[in-house]
């Protein structure tokens, strides 16, 4: 007789490990029906909670052990890391010489969408924080949760697929704005104090979100080189969160 088996328990490192096996279908399944039905890709946009999930524990988490700073941590640093390392790495995977067409009608409502919920996210966390702690949610945790966002990128790059690219990326970061960072206001009534924030992830956020606007824009007058800038603004931002960012915060009070 066949002995069961015995499955060890899942733990974070492992969860951590299997999140892009996850998410990594649903984008592409609904990009399947919204072929056969004749749905634009950048619909997808508002479909995309599905590669989200890991992204929602992490804040309902954080919020359980009363970490709200963590939580918002996470939100912009996934927010920026959705930009400048899965969309970039998307451009840069795309194959030599495909013709790069945007649809631009409902690509740019949907980057006015992510815009409107951006400032107002941008206005509430500016209101409610100081300067604090940065690197753990904005970077290794933003890191860790956009691993799937990565993985969707590289495969819809490559294959050519431009609108799911995309929407994969700006619905992201509209679920990520919105909702998640809406779940955090109600939690703490508004009365966060933003840890993990400082005002350069603010504005590498506003200007990785223009970056993305002026792509979809022109980028069919664009080779891949605008990804390998936007991925080299990526890393230099994290160097700064280790260095420069980091150094003046230590000298504040923690949160």
């Amino acid at each position: 007789m066949e002995l069961p088996r015995i499955h060890s328990p899942m733990t974070p490192t492992s969860l951590i490990s299997s999140l892009p096996r996850i998410s990594l279908p649903f984008p592409f399944s609904l990009a399947i029906v919204a072929h056969r039905t004749g749905i634009p890709d950048t619909v997808i946009a508002l479909l995309t909670a599905g590669a989200e999930r890991e992204k929602l524990v992490v804040v309902i988490a954080s919020l359980a052990q009363g970490r709200p700073s963590l939580a918002v941590g996470n939100i912009i640093g996934s927010a920026i890391s959705n930009i400048l390392g899965a969309f970039s790495l998307g451009l840069l995977f795309r194959p030599t010489g495909s013709h790069v067409e945007f649809d631009r009608v409902l690509d740019s409502l949907a980057i006015c969408l992510l815009g409107y919920v951006l400032s107002h996210a941008a206005i509430n966390i500016t209101d409610a924080i100081g300067i604090s702690y940065i690197v753990f949610g904005v970077v290794v945790l933003a890191i860790a949760t956009t691993r799937p966002e990565k993985f969707i990128a590289v495969l819809s790059g490559n294959r050519g697929h431009v609108g799911i690219l995309v929407a994969n990326t700006v619905g992201s970061n509209v679920f990520l704005l919105s909702l998640f960072l809406g779940i955090v206001m109600v939690d703490t009534s508004g009365n966060f104090d933003g840890g993990n924030i400082d005002v350069p992830e603010l504005f590498v956020l506003w200007g990785s979100t223009l970056a993305i606007t002026i792509t979809v824009w022109y980028g069919d007058k664009f080779d891949p080189s605008i990804g390998g800038v936007m991925l080299s603004a990526y890393i230099v931002l994290i160097v700064s969160e280790f260095t420069v960012i980091r150094h003046n915060a230590d000298s504040l009070p923690l949160c």
